[in-house]
C-alpha cells in the first residue's frame, strides 16, 4: 500500500461551529494521532478529511511528540482557520451503499421500510476468497513426550458439569463455614446451660 500525504485546510466565520473530526491517540497514549470520525457534511468532510487519516502536524507543528490534551488545545487555539498535515493509505475500507428499496407510506400503518445495503460493485480493491468451515477432528498434539489429544467439546463440556462448581471451592466460602462451624460449637457450650 502506498500512502499520500495531504494539506487539509478549513476556514469557519463562527467559531461555534465545529471542526466536524474526532481526534485519537497521542503521545500519552503511545499510539499515533489518527481522526477516528467525521462528522457527515461538516466542516472537516467537506475539506476532504477522511476516518483513519493519521495526523502528522497541526498549524505546521508536529504531531510526533505531542499528547492528545496537547493536539486538542493546538487545534481549539486557532480559532476560525485551521491547517492539519494528513497522511493517508490509498486503500479504502469498504462500506455498504444503504438506501431505502421502499417508501414508507404516508398513512404511518407500521410497514416497515426495506434498506439495502448491498455491495457497490464499482469499489473492489480486494480479492475475496472463499471461506471454508472449520475442522471439527481430533488433532494430536507433542508436547515435550508423551501426545496429548484435544477433547472435543462435549467432552469437556459434561466434564465441567459433573465436577463441583467453583464458587464451592472458593477460599472465602471455606472461610465462612469454620467461622460458621465455631460459632455453632461454641453456641452449644451456651446451650448447654438452661437460661431462663
Amino acid at each position: 500500500m502506498t500512502a499520500e500525504t495531504a494539506i487539509i485546510k478549513m476556514s469557519r466565520l463562527d467559531c461555534t461551529v465545529p471542526w466536524g473530526f474526532r481526534l485519537q491517540g497521542g503521545k500519552d497514549y503511545m499510539s499515533p494521532m489518527i481522526i477516528n470520525r467525521i462528522i457527515q457534511g461538516g466542516l472537516a468532510e467537506k475539506s476532504g478529511l477522511r476516518e483513519g487519516d493519521f495526523l502528522i502536524e497541526i498549524l505546521k507543528k508536529s504531531t510526533d511528540q505531542m499528547s492528545h490534551c496537547e493536539a486538542q488545545e493546538l487545534i481549539m487555539s486557532c480559532s476560525n482557520d485551521l491547517e492539519m498535515k494528513v497522511e493517508r493509505t490509498s486503500a479504502r475500507i469498504w462500506a455498504p451503499l444503504i438506501k431505502p428499496v421502499a417508501i414508507k407510506p404516508d398513512d404511518q400503518n407500521g410497514t416497515p421500510v426495506k434498506y439495502s445495503i448491498a455491495h457497490d460493485h464499482g469499489h473492489q480493491p480486494w480479492n475475496s476468497k472463499s471461506t471454508t468451515p472449520f475442522d471439527t477432528s481430533v488433532r494430536t498434539i507433542f508436547i515435550d513426550g508423551p501426545s496429548v489429544a484435544k477433547k472435543s467439546d462435549e467432552t469437556q463440556h459434561s466434564k465441567k458439569e459433573n465436577e463441583e462448581p467453583a464458587y464451592l471451592r472458593s477460599e472465602t466460602l471455606k472461610f465462612i463455614n469454620e467461622s460458621e462451624k465455631r460459632n455453632k460449637s461454641s453456641f452449644n457450650d451456651f446451650s448447654s446451660e438452661t437460661f431462663m
